[in-house]
């Protein structure tokens, strides 16, 4: 029995190595920036509300947090994006709140030119597994994005997103279950603005 001990701490050692060399993010990219973006040069982003397209509506309660993190990232990557709060109000203003999927061509190029803005982006969350938080860290996640530019209504930036993403990115991942999810979501929203093309100075 002794003899066996390290043998199994070795398999232990062996299967923790392995899941922190797992890159924290690992996700299947198919999102297309058209050339239209770098002709239009958008700014000012208005990032509706994130539609939760997951079968059992596992999403929800973490829109705000996503949406905020898009809110910083694109900031980031020199965009201009408007106040969450300022977007709803007019969407509620106007009777299109919760009225469409933010990635329907129709609906979204129907709420154009609403916020003052240069483009609208809407994101639907098809996947959102949380299964194994607690003991991977990982959250298994799939989205659709749409970006279209509001003076010409062409498409700008859009596709989908497939894969896992680690809570906490590269750093540790937080202790709490809760915590650990809202973390996860955050990394999701960084990976997604990674994916679109930093506006150029100038205008």
């Amino acid at each position: 029995m002794r003899c066996l001990r390290p043998i199994l701490a070795c398999l232990l050692l062996g299967l923790v190595t392995a899941c922190e060399s797992e890159p924290p993010v690992r996700l299947a990219a198919a999102l297309r920036a058209s050339p239209e973006l770098a002709v239009e040069r958008p700014s000012d982003i208005a990032i509706l509300p994130i539609e939760d397209g997951t079968v059992a509506r596992s999403f929800g309660p973490l829109e705000a947090t996503m949406r905020g993190a898009l809110v910083k990232q694109l900031a980031e990557r020199m965009y201009s994006p408007l106040a969450p709060a300022h977007v709803d109000l007019r969407l509620r203003e106007t009777g299109r709140l919760a009225t469409g999927s933010p990635v329907d061509p129709n609906w979204l190029g129907g709420v154009r030119n609403t916020f003052g803005e240069d483009a609208v982006l809407g994101l639907r969350i098809t996947q959102w597994d949380v299964s194994k938080i607690m003991d991977a860290r990982r959250v298994q996640v799939s989205a659709e994005v749409l970006m279209l530019g509001t003076k010409s209504g062409a498409t700008l930036w859009s596709g989908r997103v497939e894969g896992s993403v680690k809570s906490g990115g590269e750093g540790p991942a937080p202790l709490g279950r809760e915590q650990r999810i809202e973390s996860a979501a955050q990394v999701v929203a960084e990976a997604l603005a990674r994916e679109l093309p930093p506006r150029s100075p100038g205008r």
